[in-house]
């Protein structure tokens, strides 16, 4: 809710300090750039990060098994072990899910200033009701997000 009020006191702002036809071009203008700066931040999302979390997974496993094999005479230690291990696991799960749902939020973004810059010749008042699909869209998955960190 908070973001959507930032977004549309935002656009409001931008569009009350420019003229019209300067808005129009001005989004235009910028709209390749925006795209390339989210689609490379998804990137390093998608592509670096997922490996970084992927190889922290087994490297923990790696670490638990072998902890492990020099304890499996101790029950106590196992148990022990396995829970550390299992809450481990759901902490990595939970960065994954969040990496995912913050690439979803860049698609979102990315696609909605696809839709903005097609459409700059809309009046400041129109903004709010072709953004909003991707403002409920962004609303629904920072919870997601958050929740990892």
């Amino acid at each position: 809710l908070e973001f959507r009020r930032v977004l549309f006191r935002s656009i409001s702002v931008a569009s009350s300090g420019y003229r019209q036809k300067h808005l129009q071009s001005a989004i235009v203008a910028v709209s390749g750039d925006i795209r390339s700066a989210l689609t490379g931040l998804r990137d390093s999302v998608t592509g670096p990060y997922l490996d970084l979390l992927r190889n922290e997974e087994k490297k923990t496993t790696t670490r638990y098994h072998e902890f492990a094999l020099q304890h499996r005479d101790s029950p106590d230690v196992i148990l022990t072990l396995d829970a550390r291990w299992r809450s481990d696991r759901t902490s990595i799960a939970a960065k994954r899910s969040a990496a995912k749902s913050f690439a979803a939020a860049l698609d979102a973004l990315a696609t909605g200033n696809d839709q903005l810059a097609a459409r700059a010749k809309l009046k400041a008042k129109e903004l709010p009701v072709l953004l909003s699909p991707y403002v409920a869209q962004l609303d629904s998955l920072i919870p997601v997000i958050q929740k990892a960190f």
